[in-house]
């Protein structure tokens, strides 16, 4: 019992420290938004909350469903299945991102026509757009989580993220303060931090062998078990929207 609490405390830990983080991530962003003024602040904060249930919530709850799968077929060492599974999801949200880039685009004629005001509208749309690369780096970023986690590894992800989120703080700087950026500037710092976390955590699993890259089946068996994983972001958006849209991502 207690090898078994000593094993789940270090598979738990490093994941906790490592959402902490993530928010720490947010704030700083926000923190930003906020010396640019109380516009800029509120059009920051709209798009966040905005994108976080529209399009975050949404690849989180698909790659959810990677879970299940990858950690029956770590536990059978089914590696073909463990990689089919992977590709998978990393096809399924390459298609996912497409709708929601759509609405990410028409966010300002959305938020007019639900009555908001016009100036804190066309801020949030600015920060949405230049937010749109950052859809395609989520398409790998979150199966690679789902992927590592499933197989025990924790702590490097935690130090993924540790790394990456120390480099958000002087790339906001540099884009917000020194290059005068503005908005598109802290969306700008977002989507470079979540691509740095990407390349570090890519960098993880080729250097250490935990992913086969070679596709070994037809692009037929994508479509097998598709439905499995659409049923899980409808449960995660309503968490975001349950929490006022969150600023996890």
């Amino acid at each position: 019992m207690v090898e078994e609490l000593k094993e789940l405390w270090s598979m738990a830990l490093p994941i906790t420290a490592m959402n902490c983080l993530v928010y720490v991530r947010a704030v700083v962003s926000v923190l930003f938004l906020g010396r640019l003024g109380s516009l800029e602040l509120a059009g920051g904060a709209l798009s966040i909350g905005f994108t976080n249930i529209t399009g975050y919530s949404v690849l989180v709850g698909l790659a959810s469903g990677l879970e299940p799968v990858c950690s029956q077929a770590y536990g059978s060492k089914n590696w073909e299945l463990l990689s089919l599974s992977l590709h998978r999801m990393i096809f399924i949200l390459f298609l996912a991102i497409i709708p929601i880039s759509v609405l990410w685009v028409n966010l300002e004629s959305i938020m007019l026509f639900m009555g908001q005001d016009k100036d804190i509208t066309s801020m949030a749309a600015v920060y949405c757009i230049y937010s749109i690369p950052d859809l395609l780096t989520n398409t790998f970023l979150q199966p690679l989580r789902v992927y590592l986690r499933s197989q025990g590894v924790t702590k490097p992800q935690m130090w993924c993220t540790l790394m990456a989120v120390i480099f958000h703080v002087p790339l906001n700087y540099v884009l917000v303060v020194v290059m005068g950026l503005g908005v598109p500037g802290v969306a700008m710092a977002s989507v470079l931090t979540n691509l740095h976390m990407m390349v570090l955590m890519m960098g993880y699993v080729c250097v250490y062998g935990r992913w086969e890259w070679k596709w070994k089946a037809g692009i037929g068996v994508v479509v097998v078990g598709l439905g499995r994983s659409l049923s899980w972001p409808f449960r995660v958006v309503l968490e975001y929207a349950w929490s006022g849209g969150g600023m996890k991502l």
